[in-house]
C-alpha cells in the first residue's frame, strides 16, 4: 500500500516505471549490457579524479 505524504507521488511513479522497465535485459543498443550495468559502466567512464593534495613545506629557519 502506498505511503501518503511529501514525496509520495515520486516513489509511485517510480514503482510504475520500474514496473514496466526491464533494467536486467541485455539491449542491443547498449552495446549487449543491461541498462543498469550500461549507466554503471558510463558513471565509471565520465568519473571526475579528485584534485591531488599539494602540501608546501613552510621554510625552516637556515641552520
Amino acid at each position: 500500500m502506498p505511503e501518503d505524504g511529501p514525496g509520495s507521488g515520486d516513489n509511485a511513479i517510480v514503482a510504475y516505471i520500474d514496473g514496466w522497465a526491464d533494467t536486467r535485459r541485455i539491449q542491443a543498443r547498449l552495446s549487449n549490457s543491461s541498462p543498469d550495468d550500461h549507466e554503471a559502466a558510463w558513471h565509471t567512464e565520465h568519473a571526475t579524479p579528485a584534485e591531488p593534495v599539494t602540501v608546501t613545506p613552510e621554510p625552516s629557519e637556515a641552520r
